[in-house]
């Protein structure tokens, strides 16, 4: 249908070009509609350099709409359900972040969900690619052991609750991912009747590009 339409677009150029070389300036024959039709069929009595000329400037036309689909296509290969945005871009530069990704949870009792936590560890990205994670409730005593609640590829800080103040419950610790900062120091800790707190300092390997020597130099520096 569509090359039923060019050909007679082109057989209408035609008409009106032999018409104007054909016919003085004051005198021009007009074609209707139903005239151009009746011309249609007899597009084989042309000559046939004219029908080539016609069938490669339908091709050349057919051409152009291919290429113009095609484009269109391009601009709109992105597949639906892909994941995108600032969080997929974040996710995907790992433990270089301009901002450190931080987990916190109450664990209620640490020892006991010590299985838990390693195997989101070693399964769920967003624990592996943490900066640091704060947990509460850990119920940890000093008599319990640091081996007992390590977790490989962080450091751990911790801050139990004293037996002066309750003998059960409370108690604080943060692990920190050692790909993302090793030196450590402990600012304060605090145990009460009222409060418990951990203060940390943590002097990370990676500062974003974004970042300002002339701030940040003074500031690492008193770390």
């Amino acid at each position: 249908m569509l090359s039923e339409h060019i050909m007679l677009f082109w057989l209408i150029i035609a008409v009106v070009v032999v018409a104007v070389t054909m016919t003085s300036a004051d005198h021009i024959n007009k074609y209707g509609r139903q005239v151009l039709l009746d011309l249609l069929p007899q597009m084989d009595t042309l000559p046939p350099t004219t029908q080539g000329t016609i069938r490669k400037l339908n091709e050349l036309i057919n051409d152009q709409d291919d290429l113009g689909n095609k484009i269109s296509m391009k601009k709109n290969n992105r597949k639906r359900g892909r994941r995108g945005g600032v969080r997929a871009k974040l996710r995907r530069r790992g433990i270089k972040t301009p901002l450190p990704a931080v987990m916190f949870g109450n664990v209620q009792s640490v020892r006991n969900k010590m299985d838990e936590l390693a195997a989101n560890f070693k399964y769920l990205r967003d624990f592996r690619e943490s900066g640091f994670i704060s947990l509460t409730e850990t119920w940890l005593q000093e008599k319990d052991l640091d081996e007992t609640v390590n977790i490989d590829g962080f450091s751990l800080v911790r801050g139990d609750r004293k037996d002066i103040v309750k003998q059960r419950g409370g108690g604080v610790a943060v692990y920190i991912n050692e790909r993302w900062c090793k030196q450590v120091n402990v600012k304060e800790r605090l145990c009460c009747n009222d409060l418990e707190y951990l203060v940390i300092t943590c002097r990370p390997f990676y500062l974003p590009p974004c970042s300002r020597s002339g701030i940040e130099a003074p500031c690492l520096l008193t770390v």
